[in-house]
């Protein structure tokens, strides 16, 4: 039997490959992560930006970018990344209402992280502490936030 690329036998073999393994992939929910831009609280979330900024960078005029990566369906973590601000959040996704988003704006401990001084390149030198992470820690959730991540955008006067 002659399995050249121009035989039907083999096109219908690769296609049926193909069309299981996109099925498979597409079936998986597991892999699928939550958008914060499909988050019922998402218009909360984002008076609360606003409040922050109002809190911590009123000098900071112009557009103001946080990348928020996407978190596991069922998990209350995500992580999101201030470019004006130079900060890293680890936060509870909030609710539908403003109260539930409050944590965001009053961080404690771990929760903040400077992207510029909170960052050390060895777990040795993380030691015990409560808000120093490695620089590779840093750069995964940074990219986790801005390449697959969404961008939310809010204009500061």
């Amino acid at each position: 039997m002659d399995f050249s690329l121009k035989t039907p036998v083999f096109r219908f073999i690769l296609i049926l490959l193909l069309f299981t393994s996109i099925n498979s992939h597409a079936d998986s929910s597991d892999s699928v992560k939550q958008s914060i831009l499909d988050h019922p609280g998402f218009e909360s979330f984002k008076k609360t930006l606003s409040l922050i900024i109002n809190d911590r960078a009123q000098n900071i005029k112009g557009t103001h970018h946080f990348y928020i990566a996407r978190y596991e369906k069922g998990s209350n973590i995500s992580y999101m990344l201030w470019k004006e601000g130079r900060k890293l959040w680890i936060r509870d996704v909030g609710g539908v209402d403003e109260y539930s988003w409050l944590s965001m704006r009053m961080p404690t401990g771990g929760q903040f992280l400077d992207v510029d001084k909170d960052v050390v390149e060895t777990q040795e030198e993380v030691g015990s502490s409560t808000y120093l992470v490695t620089r590779t820690w840093m750069n995964q959730k940074i990219y986790d936030a801005v390449i697959d991540g969404d961008l939310v955008t809010v204009q500061q006067k």
